[in-house]
């Protein structure tokens, strides 16, 4: 995802911070957030304004199944985050007891929200079902290639303390 923003002649750099910060950030141990830094406008070629630019990378970005998108300034995220405690100039809090209602709720009122016109990076948050990965070990496969069992649970976290990563061989070390 990192490797996008850097395809635009206007970025200069691109940092990444994944998952959860110490601290009272909101964001989920599922979020990705990108820093980029551009150039002087006056060098741009993609696009002559900060809109233009955002759907340009707004419309690449969208070719990765499965991801959320906002734009913002770091500044401007971090404020309305200490207001509202959630990320965006506009936020709507739902509450309830059953969180597939919830869900339901939030999901019709983005809708909603998204036929506003100038509405821009309309989502509702997540509560459940957030994607993962499972993976079944088969212990006379990878015992075939010299590997251990309990190792490979540990590597890719399936105990979910460790981060997902790749296996090597006890020749590929």
């Amino acid at each position: 995802m990192r490797g996008v923003p850097r395809e635009f002649p206007e970025v200069t750099t691109v940092v990444s911070q994944l998952g959860r910060p110490d601290g009272l950030d909101v964001n989920g141990f599922d979020t990705a957030e990108i820093y980029v830094d551009l150039r002087p406008r006056e060098e741009w070629k993609t696009a002559h304004d900060r809109d233009h630019l955002v759907t340009a990378m707004n419309e690449r970005l969208a070719r990765i199944p499965g991801i959320e998108v906002s734009f913002s300034q770091v500044i401007e995220d971090n404020v309305n985050e200490a207001v509202s405690g959630v990320k965006g100039e506009l936020a709507v809090k739902i509450f309830g007891e059953d969180p597939q209602e919830l869900q339901k709720l939030a999901d019709q009122v983005a809708d909603t929200i998204r036929q506003v016109p100038g509405a821009a990076d309309v989502a509702a948050e997540r509560l459940a079902g957030q994607p993962q990965v499972q993976i079944a070990l088969d212990r006379d496969a990878i015992a075939r290639y010299g590997l251990l069992h309990d190792a490979l649970r540990l590597k890719t976290g399936e105990r979910g303390d460790a981060a997902l990563g790749p296996a090597c061989g006890p020749d590929e070390g």
